[in-house]
Protein backbone atom coordinates (compact mmCIF):
# COMPACT_ATOMS: atom_id res chain seq x y z
CA UNK A 1 0.00 0.00 0.00
CA UNK A 2 2.92 2.41 0.71
CA UNK A 3 5.24 1.31 -2.01
CA UNK A 4 2.20 2.35 -4.64
CA UNK A 5 1.10 5.46 -3.00
CA UNK A 6 2.17 6.66 0.55
CA UNK A 7 0.02 9.72 0.85
CA UNK A 8 -2.81 8.04 0.08
CA UNK A 9 -2.15 5.10 2.60
CA UNK A 10 -1.49 7.90 5.27
CA UNK A 11 -4.97 9.51 4.90
CA UNK A 12 -6.35 6.25 4.65
CA UNK A 13 -4.69 5.54 8.53
CA UNK A 14 -6.22 8.37 9.52
CA UNK A 15 -9.46 6.87 11.00
CA UNK A 16 -7.44 4.15 12.67
CA UNK A 17 -6.30 5.58 15.84
CA UNK A 18 -9.91 7.31 16.08
CA UNK A 19 -11.85 3.81 15.28
CA UNK A 20 -9.23 2.72 18.35
CA UNK A 21 -10.18 5.08 21.10
CA UNK A 22 -14.14 4.42 20.36
CA UNK A 23 -13.74 1.01 20.54
CA UNK A 24 -12.47 1.06 23.77
CA UNK A 25 -14.55 3.65 25.66
CA UNK A 26 -17.78 0.96 23.63
CA UNK A 27 -16.22 -1.58 24.88
CA UNK A 28 -16.30 0.14 28.42
CA UNK A 29 -19.81 1.06 27.99
CA UNK A 30 -21.20 -2.53 27.04
CA UNK A 31 -19.17 -3.79 29.79
CA UNK A 32 -20.60 -2.12 32.85
CA UNK A 33 -24.23 -2.25 31.05
CA UNK A 34 -23.83 -6.52 31.15
CA UNK A 35 -22.56 -6.25 35.02
CA UNK A 36 -25.54 -4.50 35.36
CA UNK A 37 -27.75 -6.95 33.87
CA UNK A 38 -26.35 -9.85 35.43
CA UNK A 39 -26.53 -8.65 38.86
CA UNK A 40 -30.33 -8.01 38.53
CA UNK A 41 -30.83 -11.38 36.46
CA UNK A 42 -28.89 -13.29 39.66
CA UNK A 43 -31.23 -10.84 41.90
CA UNK A 44 -34.24 -11.98 39.97
CA UNK A 45 -32.88 -16.07 40.42
CA UNK A 46 -32.02 -15.59 43.75
CA UNK A 47 -35.71 -14.30 44.61
CA UNK A 48 -37.38 -16.54 42.49
CA UNK A 49 -35.31 -19.54 44.18
CA UNK A 50 -35.96 -18.18 47.71
CA UNK A 51 -40.00 -18.22 46.77
CA UNK A 52 -40.01 -21.60 45.00
CA UNK A 53 -38.13 -22.97 48.08
CA UNK A 54 -40.89 -21.26 50.39
CA UNK A 55 -43.64 -22.97 48.40
CA UNK A 56 -42.66 -26.17 49.35
CA UNK A 57 -42.12 -25.28 52.74
CA UNK A 58 -45.54 -24.11 53.28
CA UNK A 59 -46.73 -26.98 50.74
CA UNK A 60 -45.41 -29.41 53.51
CA UNK A 61 -46.90 -27.59 56.69
CA UNK A 62 -50.49 -27.41 54.90
CA UNK A 63 -50.47 -31.32 54.08
CA UNK A 64 -49.06 -32.02 57.88
CA UNK A 65 -52.31 -30.36 58.88
CA UNK A 66 -54.72 -31.45 56.49
CA UNK A 67 -53.19 -35.27 57.80
CA UNK A 68 -53.52 -33.77 60.97
CA UNK A 69 -56.93 -33.11 60.77
CA UNK A 70 -58.12 -36.76 58.97
CA UNK A 71 -56.47 -38.16 62.42
CA UNK A 72 -58.28 -35.95 64.43
CA UNK A 73 -61.62 -37.05 62.74
CA UNK A 74 -61.07 -40.48 62.69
Amino acid sequence: MFWVNWQLSLIALIPFPIILVATYYFKESVNRSFHKVRNAVANLNAFVQEHLTGMSVVQAFACRKKRNLKNLKK
